[in-house]
């Protein structure tokens, strides 16, 4: 099995994905907590706020304290009264 990290996304895709998958999920679940985990991530979502801004869970920013404190505000988030 190939292991490859994704490479760039192209915007027609991204579109294409938000489009049918995403915002549709999301009007279904409005109070939804939507984490985009790591710079790819921040970056395909940056059209689609709200959403939790942490770091990546992979080498090497995994190994930075800040981000693995970053992780604790998707806990926080979903156990927060949603008022």
């Amino acid at each position: 099995m190939l292991n490859v990290e994704c490479g760039p996304v192209a915007p027609a895709v991204h579109q294409t994905c938000v489009k049918l998958y995403l915002a549709r999920e999301l009007a279904v679940l409005p109070n939804a907590v939507v984490a985009a985990v790591g710079g790819k991530a921040h970056e395909r979502m940056r059209r689609v706020p709200p959403f939790l801004r942490v770091g990546s869970m992979a080498s090497p920013g995994c190994n930075q304290r800040q981000v693995r404190e970053s992780w604790k505000t998707i806990a926080a988030a979903v156990h927060a009264d949603p008022r």
